[in-house]
């Protein structure tokens, strides 16, 4: 879907939302590169924490949610924020995938102590984790398959940690400028950004 939309962008629209030229060098390249993946990051830490509280520590829905506040004390506009959009969506995929992966590379485990065929097919095709471990028993295989579920979370924050750092990569495309003191002799951003 989103690269049909680029190519309409790019091809079709008189007046694009996103106009090609912003990916035209490398300053406006890295900047967007580097909101994409900011929102990757955040997303993943502001779903999968709360899940965290509600699997692992039996958290009600309200409860973790208040667990996170103690936590957490134009056409330009328009393309960083569709990236960080884009990032945001792609982010709960990527963490559903560490954790469907590391259920299916662990199931002949889950199947020994007791875990349910149906569960573990569950988890590793994408229903939703929560609801499906609130039925599991808080004791025996329910407390070794939220094990689990904290191993995989481990193996996301890895990944999540790689993305990251291609975003610290990426900000090193941002080009440095002294900010004037005398903000009338400021020039537009876009022409400093164009003369490096």
């Amino acid at each position: 879907m989103y690269m049909v939309f680029f190519l309409v962008e790019w091809k079709v629209a008189k007046h694009p939302l996103v106009p090609i030229q912003f990916f035209a060098t490398m300053p406006r390249i890295a900047i967007l590169m580097g909101g994409f993946l900011q929102a990757l990051i955040m997303t993943a830490t502001t779903y999968f924490i709360p899940v965290y509280f509600q699997v692992v520590l039996a958290a009600s829905p309200l409860k973790s949610g208040e667990e996170i506040s103690k936590e957490d004390a134009s056409a330009g506009t328009s393309t960083f924020q569709l990236l960080k959009q884009f990032g945001q969506a792609v982010s709960i995929v990527f963490g559903q995938l560490v954790i469907q992966g590391y259920i299916r590379t662990h199931a002949g485990d889950l199947l020994r102590i007791g875990v349910s065929q149906i569960t573990i097919s569950d988890l590793t095709t994408g229903q939703t984790i929560v609801s499906i471990l609130e039925t599991e028993p808080k004791s025996g295989p329910g407390i070794a398959l939220r094990e689990m579920f904290v191993q995989a979370l481990k193996m996301m924050s890895v990944l999540y940690t790689a993305f990251a750092g291609v975003a610290l990569i990426a900000s090193f495309g941002v080009p440095m400028r002294k900010i004037p003191r005398d903000a009338s002799n400021e020039e537009p951003a876009d022409a400093a950004v164009e003369k490096d």
